[in-house]
């Protein structure tokens, strides 16, 4: 999840289909809005690692969406950023 597309340093280094920028600020990205609106749309597989970093308010909204989604707490992994 990033503000603007300005942010967005990973395009050439990650698969497309492995990747999905949430852009909340402007509308460049391939979905248009927080990183818990396109998960609360697009439920996350049950077997799938996260790896969560930014904010600690981002971080925790998105953990307790990923754990009511059924994801393991030891599949979800964080980074805060101050």
């Amino acid at each position: 999840g990033l503000k603007n597309i300005q942010n967005y340093y990973c395009e050439n280094g990650i698969q497309k289909d492995r990747y999905i920028a949430c852009i909340s600020h402007d509308h460049s990205g391939a979905h248009k809005g927080r990183v818990t609106s396109y998960i609360t749309e697009n439920p996350v597989h049950s077997e799938s690692l996260c790896y969560l970093c930014g904010n600690a308010e981002m971080i925790h909204q998105t953990y307790d969406l990923l754990r009511y989604q059924g994801i393991p707490s030891g599949q979800i992994y964080t980074e805060v950023y101050f």
